[in-house]
């Protein structure tokens, strides 16, 4: 690890993914413990976690997608979608509008997947391949 911290790029690539995941994790308990908070339901907060998953199980796809495409525009497109979909959550207001909250969540899944992907193809770039 410390060949790896040694590398400037890395350096950065790694500290700023570090604190995205901070951000990201606690904006996900806060889907949830909204949703159960708006609707009163334990399984309205497990679906928010259930709506992140999801997603997941098209990640072969995606990663087939980002491969044919430039990696660093992949992941700036995709976490500024994801910013702009979080803006539509300014729009819940009561129980009858945590289908929004269930909607860019799955958002955020999918596009956590093109991220995902395009993170680790991103590595293979900074990173000397005997390193990898």
């Amino acid at each position: 690890m410390r060949k790896v911290l040694a590398i400037r790029d890395a350096r950065i690539f790694l500290f700023g993914w570090t604190v995205s995941q901070f951000g990201d994790w606690a904006m996900i308990i806060v889907l949830g413990v909204w949703a159960k908070d708006l609707t009163d339901s334990n399984a309205a907060a497990g679906l928010v976690f259930f709506a992140l998953a999801a997603p997941s199980l098209f990640s072969p796809l995606s990663g087939l997608l980002v491969d044919r495409l430039p990696r660093r525009r992949v992941m700036t497109w995709t976490y500024s979608a994801e910013a702009l979909a979080m803006l539509s959550l300014l729009f819940v207001h009561d129980r009858g509008d945590v289908w929004l909250i269930y909607a860019v969540t799955v958002f955020y899944g999918a596009a956590g997947t093109f991220a995902a992907s395009a993170r680790s193809a991103l590595m293979t770039v900074i990173l000397p391949r005997e390193m990898l």
